[in-house]
């Protein structure tokens, strides 16, 4: 009986050890009784499963996602950029970009619904004291160079903030602003005009100048932020950009 069992525990262990062959069940396997010195298989041992090499999940890279928390808003010459509070960008709206595309992200970065106003010439959207205009002029046909002098999205405020995002220029300029002081940091930028509704000198300032092409006579055409003021020495009250200046 035990030498039944042992037999059996053999070919069990000789099973494992070679390649399971089609089985008949209506023939008993034969077997061979081993003659002279039985082999003996060396024993093999497995190599130690090496152990996973932890890995490090990369930064996640800039996005245009306007779901993200936005703290500041900067107008700059050439285009809008959304900052977190860390001073990453969280997304860029360029002058130059589709005006469908520019109304979403902005909807959603202020998170409510525009009021818009169209007429036969543009059609504006407002979020609170922050205005987008989308001239309705068409760029078909238009070169390069020409669709760069000539965008169709010019943007304004009014307001320092829109609910918790801060809106400024690059160099910090808001409205609410002193004009003297502006004025003072900036001495080129700075220019004078009547109030076309008061008739009356106001300071006005040229920031960020952008140069997009070159007139005839050699001169820089440029686009700057415009900071308008209410009196030589009162505050910044309106910020427009783009702003041409075409005038040589």
């Amino acid at each position: 009986m035990y030498r039944i069992a042992a037999a059996a525990v053999v070919v069990l262990v000789l099973a494992g050890c070679t390649p399971a062959a089609t089985a008949d069940p209506t023939t008993a396997p034969a077997t061979t009784a081993p003659t002279g010195t039985p082999s003996v298989s060396p024993t093999v041992t497995a190599a130690p499963t090496a152990s996973p090499t932890p890995s490090t999940t990369p930064a996640p890279a800039p996005t245009d996602d306007a779901t993200a928390q936005v703290t500041d808003l900067v107008l700059t010459a050439r285009s809008l950029v959304a900052k977190g509070s860390t001073g990453a960008v969280v997304l860029t709206v360029k002058y130059l970009d589709d005006p469908t595309r520019a109304v979403k992200k902005l909807t959603a970065l202020f998170g409510e619904t525009p009021r818009k106003t169209t007429t036969q010439y543009d059609r504006t959207y407002s979020w609170g004291g922050f205005t987008m205009r989308v001239s309705r002029a068409s760029h078909e046909g238009w070169s390069a160079a020409d669709i760069r002098m000539y965008p169709r999205i010019f943007v304004t405020t009014s307001a320092a903030t829109v609910g918790d995002i801060s809106l400024h220029t690059a160099d910090g300029v808001r409205v609410g602003d002193s004009a003297r002081e502006v004025a003072a940091a900036n001495p080129k930028a700075v220019d004078y005009d009547k109030d076309p509704q008061t008739g009356k000198k106001r300071l006005q300032l040229f920031l960020d100048p952008y140069r997009v092409g070159t007139s005839i006579s050699g001169g820089a055409l440029t686009q700057s932020v415009w900071a308008l003021t209410d009196s030589p020495t009162g505050k910044i009250v309106e910020i427009r950009t783009p702003s041409p200046n075409y005038g040589d």
